[in-house]
C-alpha cells in the first residue's frame, strides 16, 4: 500500500485467540501464550505509532491482533479419543 509518493504503508498482523483476553480455565499454557501475544502486539503498535509520528519515516507500519472465530480442527477430536482410550472405553468419533 502506498501513502505517497515517498512513504510505503504496512501491515503486520498477528493471529490470537479469543482465549487469550478472556482466559478460561483448563488450557494454561495456550491462554498464557496468547495472552502474552496480545501484549506483543499492543506494546508493538505503541512503539510503531511513535515512529509514524516522525514525518522523516518512510515506511509507516501497523501492528495488529487478529482474533479469529471458532475453527473446527482435529484438536478436540484428538483429546476426546486419548480421553477414550485412557480410560478403557472404546472411541467413536461420530458421537
Amino acid at each position: 500500500m502506498k501513502s505517497s509518493a515517498s512513504q510505503t504503508c504496512a501491515l503486520v498482523v498477528n493471529t490470537g485467540s479469543k482465549q487469550g483476553i478472556t482466559m478460561p480455565p483448563g488450557n494454561l499454557s495456550y491462554n498464557v501464550s496468547k495472552a502474552a501475544l496480545k501484549a506483543y502486539t499492543e506494546g508493538l503498535e505503541h512503539e510503531l505509532s511513535t515512529e509514524r509520528r516522525d514525518e522523516s519515516t518512510k515506511v509507516k507500519i501497523r501492528a495488529a491482533l487478529l482474533i479469529p472465530g471458532w475453527t473446527n480442527t482435529s484438536i478436540a477430536l484428538k483429546d476426546a479419543r486419548a480421553k477414550a482410550q485412557s480410560s478403557g472405553e472404546t472411541f467413536d468419533a461420530s458421537k
